[in-house]
């Protein structure tokens, strides 16, 4: 609408209804391997006569995080401030996880339990708070290319720390095995990175009394009796 020209850096592995989904939106596409581009999320850089513009990075921008806890607000506003008892969220960059968690914890849902999830193939949060420091971790592609990375940006691990209470780690079966349930019992087709907090969700490692639980694309909420 602004007539601003928008080239998005995309790792080659993308898949094509994300492609198209982009490219209906105007974007020019970029893609690059895996390494590079995880590089470039690292540095917040990419030489600017390979991709022209300002740099907006997908994670750790203020902007972005605070758009991500919108979601947050929405979560606030359906169950009520009192009956949120767990947010479960993939982790890739930090930027979901933490714009929601930041707005549950400062709204006051003070007794809500904000979890990360993250695939056994890219951990690196979960090594991160084992050690107390962002760390990389070993990084194997899968299906669940949503999320996950080789390592936790420095930038996002203290307020990663600050808001999340910990990292569930599930198999890359556990999250077949949610995409499948959504599908065959809610009639919903999510992405890996979408059904991984309903397995974590099933995996019985998310502490907090809950009744029931709500399923809403790439966020689980565990409910309060």
């Amino acid at each position: 609408k602004l007539d601003v020209s928008c080239h998005v850096l995309i790792p080659e592995h993308t898949p094509e209804m994300k492609r198209k989904a982009m490219l209906s939106l105007g974007a020019h596409l970029h893609p690059v391997p895996f390494d590079t581009w995880w590089k470039a999320i690292e540095k917040r850089q990419y030489p600017v006569d390979l991709l022209p513009g300002h740099f907006i990075h997908p994670a750790s921008e203020s902007s972005v995080i605070a758009g991500n806890g919108t979601i947050g607000l929405e979560i606030i506003e359906d169950l009520g401030i009192n009956n949120v008892g767990a947010v479960i969220m993939p982790y890739g960059g930090g930027g979901l996880s933490c714009g929601v968690g930041t707005v549950i914890r400062d709204m006051g849902a003070k007794d809500a339990l904000c979890y990360a999830v993250e695939a056994e193939t890219a951990a690196p949060l979960k090594a991160s708070f084992d050690v107390g420091r962002a760390t990389s971790c070993d990084y194997t592609p899968s299906f669940v290319d949503g999320m996950g990375g080789k390592c936790v940006l420095p930038e996002m691990f203290d307020l990663a720390r600050r808001v999340l209470e910990d990292s569930i780690v599930v198999s890359v079966r556990e999250i077949a095995d949610a995409a499948r349930f959504l599908v065959e019992k809610c009639k919903v087709v999510a992405e890996g990175a979408g059904a991984a907090p309903l397995a974590a969700a099933f995996s019985g490692r998310v502490r907090g009394v809950v009744e029931r639980l709500s399923v809403s694309y790439r966020v689980g909420i565990l409910t309060r009796k």
